[in-house]
């Protein structure tokens, strides 16, 4: 197993989804590309936890990811299972330096997180504080530029079939069914607004934006971490609303009335029938 690959069990994806190695693909608005090739201290490395397989691990199992002081093209380097593709102009526009020091510590560290906290770290420590954001291109390879230009360049339109959600009943036409539903409707919409990354809705130039049909389909053009953000929201929703079988009625786990009593004891055996 290659220096890095300790990564591979903790990675469902870094933005969910997908599993497994992949060669790095080509990107449609990527000025400049590079992958960092710096690796970690032999003894950084000598320290890594060594999995038995390349399946996800239990959560206690997870390592822990931490850079100290060290600069954010190196860490990227160490992370040897991704293929990182930065977009230089925009980073370079919004006043980054790939190679500024970072210092993160994520316990229990899944890709996702670590990659969340390397750009927040980074951004902490660029004036101003440009806002810094991912795609996943494939498997396994990580696009990293400006929530700006994830706005603007990097977004993708999906459906949601809603009507679940809605009390109303659709197949009633009338005219007060259907000012219900409409109300209802956006209701939903300015929840995911409120809910999920409020800011990419409104920013300059962005063309992120949710809008309801008459017949309860949702659709939303966001970018790839922020439909999948959606998407989470919809079934914590549905879990609220439509709670799972097995989950307790009002608290209690005894779901079921006993029967009316017939008899003084339970009955030892079933009693059999067809014979």
């Amino acid at each position: 197993m290659r220096n890095g690959m300790w990564w591979v069990v903790v990675v469902g994806c870094v933005a969910g989804g997908c599993a497994g190695p992949v060669v790095l693909s080509d990107a449609p608005g990527v000025e400049a590309t590079t992958r960092a090739a710096a690796t970690a201290p032999a003894a950084t490395q000598a320290s890594r936890p060594k999995p038995k397989s390349d399946s996800p691990v239990p959560r206690e199992r997870l390592p822990d990811f931490y850079a100290d002081d060290e600069p954010f093209n190196e860490v990227l380097g160490r992370m040897e299972l991704f293929n990182f593709r930065l977009n230089d102009k925009a980073l370079a526009a919004a006043g980054v330096k790939t190679d500024t020091p970072v210092w993160v510590l994520v316990e229990k560290a899944t890709p996702r997180k670590a990659v969340v906290a390397l750009l927040k770290n980074l951004s902490d420590r660029t004036p101003g504080r440009p806002r810094l954001g991912y795609q996943v291109h494939g498997r396994f390879a990580v696009f990293i530029t400006t929530q700006d230009d994830l706005y603007a360049n990097h977004v993708y339109s999906r459906q949601f079939d809603v009507t679940d959600l809605f009390i109303e009943d659709f197949s009633r036409d009338t005219e007060e069914a259907r000012a219900t539903r409409r109300e209802r409707g956006e209701a939903i919409v300015g929840l995911v607004c409120e809910t999920v990354d409020p800011e990419s809705w409104t920013a300059g130039g962005s063309r992120c934006k949710a809008s309801m049909g008459a017949d309860g389909v949702l659709t939303v053009t966001q970018t790839q971490v922020n439909i999948t953000e959606i998407e989470e929201l919809f079934v914590q929703l549905r879990e609220t609303r439509f709670p799972p079988i097995d989950t307790p009625i009002n608290g209690y786990g005894n779901f079921v009335r006993p029967p009316k009593a017939k008899a003084t004891t339970r009955p030892s055996a079933v009693p059999q029938t067809g014979k």
